[in-house]
């Protein structure tokens, strides 16, 4: 974690930190009940996303959602750090899912219909 975050000179969220901590994301091929495959940090920086170009430097693919139907990119840059974004959706936009970190991880475990936009 350490090593990633001096690579791109970024701070993780707090409570990515605790869960990757705990658990560094699921195996390939693996997913929640939902289809939701957190990805190990291992993966963050590989810039292999098969939907969209990631919309910045300091964004990185964190979840994986039913075999790349769409993803989340979690924003780490100063001005909209801790946002999480939907991309791969039909438009091609990357779409603002939540403010933090905290609170997409809330709709997260409450399976909150905002985490399905389309």
């Amino acid at each position: 974690m350490i090593a990633f975050e001096l690579r791109h000179g970024i701070t993780l969220p707090a409570s990515l930190k605790t869960i990757l901590v705990q658990a560094n994301g699921f195996p390939p091929g693996c997913t929640d009940a939902d289809g939701f495959r957190f990805l190990p940090i291992q993966e963050y920086d590989k810039g292999e996303c098969p939907l969209a170009t990631i919309p910045s430097r300091t964004a990185f693919v964190f979840v994986d959602y039913l075999q790349w139907s769409w993803a989340y990119v979690m924003e780490l840059g100063s001005l909209r750090y801790g946002s999480v974004y939907l991309i791969g959706t039909r438009d091609g936009k990357p779409q603002l899912v939540s403010r933090s970190m905290d609170e997409f991880l809330e709709y997260y475990l409450a399976d909150d219909g905002c985490l399905y936009p389309i």
